[in-house]
């Protein structure tokens, strides 16, 4: 279980992303409490608006959310605007 501050990290790509990478890509063993996506989404929701908001939001409910549709340019939703290479 991860909570909504290392989700944030990830999702914006920061220097700390990498020390929640593994247990975000592991969706076999990763929990994501309600409050966590709400928590999220909230941020998201403010700072990015609400398509983006409910894109992290369905990719954290997603059994494998590490592995998004081929269109996607990274595995990571684009939070603030740009991929990690």
């Amino acid at each position: 279980m991860v909570d909504s501050s290392a989700w944030l990290e990830y999702l914006a790509d920061t220097g700390q992303a990498a020390h929640f990478e593994a247990a975000l890509e592991d969706p076999e063993n990763l929990i994501v409490p309600v409050i966590t996506i709400y928590e999220v989404f909230k941020k998201v929701l403010r700072e990015r608006g609400e398509s983006e908001a409910l894109q992290v939001a369905s990719q954290m409910q997603a059994p494998c959310h590490s592995r998004p549709p081929a269109h996607y340019p990274s595995p990571r939703p684009t939070f603030r605007g740009h991929s990690r290479p």
